[in-house]
Formats: C-alpha cells, structure tokens, sequence
C-alpha cells in the first residue's frame, strides 16, 4: 500500500476527496464525495459544503464540527485553518503535509459533542468494510478518469484552434 509519510497531492485547482458522516444513535451514515472546494477553503469552507451534498435528510439535522482523518487520527477542528496546501506551498514538495486534505483522502465529519477519537472508532467496522472500499476504489478511480479526460479535452481544443489560424496568422475570408 501507499506510503505512511507521503501521499499524492492535486494537480488541479480542486482536491476530491470523501467525507463519512455517521450518526451513532440512529445507526445511519452517508459518504460524500467532495470535488468542489477550492483549493483556498477553510476548514470552515469545507464544512460547509457537505448539506449540499448530503441525500440522507436525516443527516441534514446533525450538526458537524470537524473533520477527523482515521487513518493517522489527524484532526481538522481548527476552522480558520486553510484545509489544503496552496500550489505554491506544494511547489518542489512530492507530498502533503499531515495537517492538509490530501487528494482521495477519506474523512470522517464529527458530530457535535463527539471527538475525533471516538468517531473513528465509530467509523472502523464501516472503513473495514471491504464493500465499502470497493465503492471507494472505483469512485476514486472514475474521478481520475473524469479529471484526465477534462485534461484531453483542454489539450484537444488549443490543438483545434491552432489548426484555424494559418501559419502566417493571415485571415481567409
């Protein structure tokens, strides 16, 4: 598997990445998959992003205060904190920091009243899951697909637009 030090960063001018969101007392949860936060946000900002993307109105109703990383229990409470590494932070650097969203990372928000601690504990049988990380793998594989093919596009319409203009840049009427 990945190195424990280093993970892969974005390229683009967004990460994506996926919040779990539990909620323990009524035994439901939901996993969102976030591609729209630019790379500038808050923890805040984030937060704030995920009633958009909820389906379960159940969930609606929770009130989340963080973000927690299970993996190495990396806490992101701190909600004026730049959730991201910028592109000039990143320039020269082959890995994000801990303390940053890392592309195809996968959060859990916590609930209200909670800690990062118990909420991962919570999220483990769920993270475990090997359905659960089938869904996450192909997921994270169609969003490299998509992010390469917006690529191509890029490049296929500059070369189609080289190709209207004459070399000697002249107009044909």
């Amino acid at each position: 598997s990945n190195d424990s030090t280093c993970t892969s960063t974005a390229t683009d001018n967004n990460v994506h990445f996926f919040i779990l969101l539990l909620c323990p007392s009524s035994r439901i949860f939901e996993v969102i998959q976030v591609s729209d936060a630019p790379l500038d946000s808050t923890v805040g900002d984030v937060l704030k992003l995920i009633p958009h993307h909820i389906t379960d109105g159940r969930l609606l109703k929770k009130k989340f205060i963080g973000l927690c990383r299970p993996a190495d229990r990396t806490e992101f409470i701190d909600l004026t904190l730049p959730a991201f590494q910028s592109k000039k932070e990143r320039q020269g650097e082959d890995c994000t920091p801990f303390d940053f969203i890392h592309q195809s990372d996968v959060l859990v928000a916590i609930l209200k009243g909670s800690t990062c601690y118990q909420m991962s504990k919570i999220s483990k049988p769920i993270l475990r899951n090997p359905k659960f990380k089938e869904m996450i793998r192909r997921r994270r594989r169609q969003s490299a697909a998509d992010k390469a093919a917006r690529k191509k596009k890029r490049k296929s319409k500059k070369k189609h637009n080289d190709k209207l203009q004459s070399p000697t840049k002249e107009i044909y009427v």
